[in-house]
């Protein structure tokens, strides 16, 4: 039914991928009980648990005042927030860019580093997962340099996990 009914994009890692049908905590139970330590939660999903309590009130009691309003209105949660972030950052970090999902907050970094920059390369991890949206597919795709799609054109430079980690530690002996 999924392979019918939805995005062939959409794909599991496994050959045997599990079903899963319910979450508590850092546990998760496919559709026979059985038990799985969620050690993956990265993709969709937020690092907090499954099913919280502390989570779990919080988004009750919010759904119960006001569950959902575009942002082309005011509400005062949103700017408490942002406030809050700023408040944790460095002096010059004072403005929020709120997305929905990682792929969305990946277009936006590389669309404002573009436009810092002037430059187009993108360093990505060969494998990695960076989202499903046209600009973050294209950032894993090492076989071609350049690519355009939907106007977004990206020369990519995939490396291995090795080079990342030079380029955030500053190690220099990590030859690409």
């Amino acid at each position: 039914m999924r392979k019918q009914f939805t995005n062939p994009a959409i794909f599991t890692l496994y050959g045997e991928p599990l079903l899963l049908v319910e979450g508590h905590m850092q546990w998760v139970f496919d559709e026979t009980g059985k038990r799985y330590l969620d050690m993956f939660a990265g993709i969709v999903t937020v690092s907090c648990g499954h099913c919280h309590p502390k989570v779990v009130a919080a988004i009750e009691d919010q759904v119960e005042t006001l569950q959902h309003a575009t942002t082309i209105y005011l509400h005062p949660n949103m700017a408490l927030l942002a406030k809050k972030l700023a408040s944790k950052m460095p002096k010059g970090l004072d403005v929020t860019y709120f997305v929905n999902d990682g792929s969305e907050a990946n277009d936006l970094a590389v669309t404002m580093a573009r436009l810092y920059t002037g430059n187009t390369d993108v360093i990505a991890l060969r494998n990695g997962y960076h989202g499903g949206s046209p600009s973050a597919i294209i950032s894993v795709r090492p076989t071609r340099s350049r690519e355009t799609m939907a106007g977004c054109a990206l020369r990519t430079k995939s490396r291995p996990a090795s080079v990342a980690r030079a380029i955030t530690t500053g190690d220099s002996r990590t030859s690409t």
